[in-house]
């Protein structure tokens, strides 16, 4: 655990928004050193108290988004599609029309529906 998050959590209520925040962002910062176990254990965390505490926080869809990828990288598509769909939707809900983070967000939609389209027809062939 970093050192700010430490001192957030001796200064501000338990569950307080910012201490998820920068959970989320420590678990956004773990997803990138490849350590998704770690980052999942932080995402899901800040991800819980956010949902209580802010709804339309953009956190909530950088975590999401950090899930669908974590999830696309195990392999794991159907928990994929489920967090990139949630994602998208709540970008759409707080960002304006061509926001980056929704082009991104239906960017990793429309790729998960490709695997999801290819390990189908593959499944098939297999039969």
């Amino acid at each position: 655990m970093t050192e700010s998050i430490k001192i957030k959590k001796q200064t501000l209520p338990e569950n307080h928004p910012k201490i998820a925040q920068s959970v989320v962002t420590l678990g956004g910062f773990l997803f990138y050193k490849n350590d998704f176990d770690e980052a999942v254990v932080h995402l899901e965390s800040g991800l819980s108290i956010l949902r209580e505490e802010l709804p339309s926080s953009p956190f909530i869809a950088n975590g999401l988004y950090y899930l669908a990828c974590i999830a696309m990288e195990r392999d794991q598509y159907l928990d994929a599609q489920r967090h990139a769909t949630q994602c998208l939707h709540l970008s759409q809900d707080i960002y304006p029309q061509e926001h980056n983070e929704i082009i991104s967000a239906q960017e990793l939609v429309h790729e998960i529906e490709h695997v999801l389209q290819i390990s189908q027809v593959v499944a098939n062939k297999e039969k």
